[in-house]
């Protein structure tokens, strides 16, 4: 079951219009409580990779002659972007939100007391401390980045985050399980590198997928 969740139907009716990119629900919705795809065991396809502890040689970094693409914060917020710009300039500081290795097989439990605080940070009373975005380091999907779990992994718990996520895949992003003959990344390049921000296959309705064109990121720049 690749896709859990489906978008709203075409002849929705009553659509709404938020000037640019909706990263969160409309309103706040409960935590969820079980996963919608269960977790199968990964014993097998470790027990393989084991085997193959310390033949694996490093592979060469290939370097792209292009010029790395670069996307503004601005950007990625949408009609609103440059005036939450000018309110990091003029507040002299950006807050942001970094996370890593939040991906897990058994329970939603503990990736709802994160984002449950990640979210209560936007209710910060001074303007210029509410967080601007969320950078995930990585191993956002248990355990080789497979896109059945993207749902109950990522989208699931991040619903009412309302602002932007960038990602840098991790390991676990990247690993292929035995067997399987996805490429590599194939996943995390679909749900955070797609062009435009479309709602991913695998969110339903909860988030639009990352416009990010670069898996390496550069840091995320404002002017001097």
């Amino acid at each position: 079951m690749t896709n859990p969740i489906t978008p709203p139907p075409p002849e929705n009716i009553q659509p709404i219009d938020t000037a640019g990119p909706q990263f969160a629900e409309p309103s706040p919705t409960p935590d969820p409580t079980r996963f919608v795809v269960k977790h199968g065991s990964d014993k097998e396809a470790y027990s393989i990779l084991d085997k193959e502890n310390g033949t694996l040689k490093p592979r060469p970094f290939p370097i792209s002659p292009e010029v790395e693409p670069r996307m503004s914060l601005a950007d990625a917020i949408g009609s609103k972007g440059q005036q939450v710009m000018s309110a990091i300039e003029k507040a002299g500081q950006i807050v942001f939100h970094a996370i890593g290795d939040t991906g897990n097989t058994s329970s939603a439990e503990d990736m709802n007391m994160v984002t449950d605080k990640l979210v209560s940070d936007f209710n910060e009373t001074e303007p210029e401390n509410v967080p601007s975005f969320c950078y995930n380091l990585g191993d956002v999907v248990y355990s080789f980045g497979e896109a059945k779990y993207y749902y109950d992994q990522f989208y699931d718990p991040y619903r009412d985050y309302p602002a932007p996520i960038f990602a840098v895949p991790g390991n676990h992003d990247g690993m292929v399980a035995p067997g399987v003959t996805n490429p590599t990344l194939q996943a995390f390049l679909e749900n955070f590198c797609t062009a435009g921000q479309p709602f991913s296959s695998y969110a339903g309705s909860r988030r639009p997928s990352s416009n990010c064109r670069s898996t390496t990121w550069s840091v995320l720049h404002t002017r001097s």
